[in-house]
């Protein structure tokens, strides 16, 4: 049986990595696509743009799928298809508040504020993402990984034939409806897959399937939206200071750590399941010892990467990105340091989650979050955009301190 686990782990790991590869280098190669057919200013607005979308994606992880998962060891087997649909009714119901409040946000304003359409098409992006990091989490939780990488070919394929397909001259609203369009497409792919029995949604089952969520949802969902703006904090804060061109910088910068960091959703979507059986097995004890091994795998990948990238940087930056990005080596070593304290934070939050330690990691996550704001905004007017980087970095180790913290008087 053991042998049994661990080769199943392997082959989960390298699927895992595998998706998480397709997934970014998609986002890399369309990011790198999009810096050559957008101007600076209109780039940095698609990336604001697509930081919303990851703002709500963090609160619906944190909300409905993080709680999905934690939960699934307490059920049994047949149990479980009928309560992640009912799981996916509220995400779809929530998902379709968010259009329609998107629509109405840009027939009242859109004009006036001179993005015509691209809030809509923002609120349609982001509800075909978050359905799709559902079927992604619990192909995972079901430990049938082929369909979460099936699911990342079909997006990546769908949106490969939508940039080659689509043959006009680029703005910010088709950037974000091909990149929207592409994950309704793996969505339906992962329903053709998984088929959840949606005949069985029924009003009464989505209430029962809330209450259970809810407890632990509601701090999970304050902890989401607390990293988002923490998360987001650099690209809020250089666009209100310097201005968007400076947020298309340290954005393009990132792009070259990009293939590091890929590794921790990667082992997030195989960790968190797994800690929370040992959580449930164990206690306290096996979650250490587990999240022990898969701090060692993160952070040797990150170094190893990070000497690398500083090898061949000069090289890589110049080759990669265009002539109005040049000049921002320094912003993608800050962004690898960055990359390291993330990796050891990510592993300490699996870690408390697994063991519902929701309101304790809530509650860190808002200190980190005035950290970062104080330090990203006093930095950035010091240093400019390396200062919201490293304001960002001081954030993440303060929550580092308090995650260690937290776990250390779990039981």
């Amino acid at each position: 049986m053991e042998k049994t686990i661990k080769k199943y782990s392997t082959f989960a790991l390298f699927i895992a990595v595998g998706n998480q590869a397709l997934s970014s280098l998609a986002n890399f190669f369309f990011a790198l696509f999009l810096l050559r057919v957008l101007s600076p200013a209109q780039y940095g607005m698609y990336n604001i743009s697509f930081a919303v979308m990851l703002a709500y994606g963090s609160l619906i992880q944190g909300f409905f799928l993080i709680q999905m998962i934690v939960l699934m060891p307490e059920k049994s087997t047949s149990e479980r298809p009928e309560f992640a649909t009912q799981i996916l009714g509220l995400l779809g119901a929530v998902s379709f508040g968010v259009v329609v409040l998107t629509f109405a946000t840009d027939l009242l304003v859109g004009e006036l504020w001179g993005f015509r359409w691209l809030i809509l098409s923002t609120g349609f992006t982001t509800a075909a993402f978050a359905l799709k990091e559902f079927f992604v989490r619990y192909a995972f939780s079901c430990q049938v990984p082929r369909v979460a990488f099936t699911m990342q070919v079909v997006l990546v394929a769908s949106l490969a034939t939508l940039v080659f397909v689509f043959d006009s001259s680029w703005s910010i609203v088709d950037a974000v409806l091909v990149y929207g369009g592409a994950h309704v497409l793996a969505v339906m792919a992962g329903q053709t897959m998984l088929r959840l029995p949606l005949t069985s949604l029924s009003a009464r089952a989505m209430r029962i399937a809330l209450a259970e969520v809810t407890p632990g949802g509601g701090w999970a969902a304050v902890s989401s939206v607390v990293y988002s703006i923490r998360g987001n904090a650099h690209t809020l804060i250089v666009a209100a200071i310097l201005g968007t061109a400076d947020v298309a910088r340290i954005n393009a910068a990132r792009l070259l750590v990009t293939p590091a960091t890929m590794l921790i959703p990667a082992i997030s979507n195989i960790a968190l399941p797994r800690l929370s059986r040992s959580a449930a097995q164990k206690g306290r004890a096996g979650v250490v010892a587990l999240a022990r091994k898969i701090s060692v795998v993160i952070l040797v990948a990150a170094i190893f990467y990070g000497i690398a990238l500083a090898a061949a940087l000069p090289i890589v930056s110049e080759r990669i990105l265009s002539e109005n990005y040049q000049g921002t080596e320094l912003l993608s070593l800050l962004w690898w340091v960055f990359a390291i304290v993330l990796a050891v934070r990510s592993t300490l939050e699996w870690s408390n989650q697994a063991l519902k330690n929701f309101s304790g990691i809530a509650w860190t996550n808002m200190i980190g979050a005035v950290a970062v704001l104080i330090s990203a905004v006093v930095l950035t007017i010091l240093f400019g955009p390396g200062g919201a980087i490293a304001g960002a970095t001081i954030g993440e180790g303060v929550i580092v301190g308090g995650l260690f913290l937290l776990l250390k008087k779990a039981r």
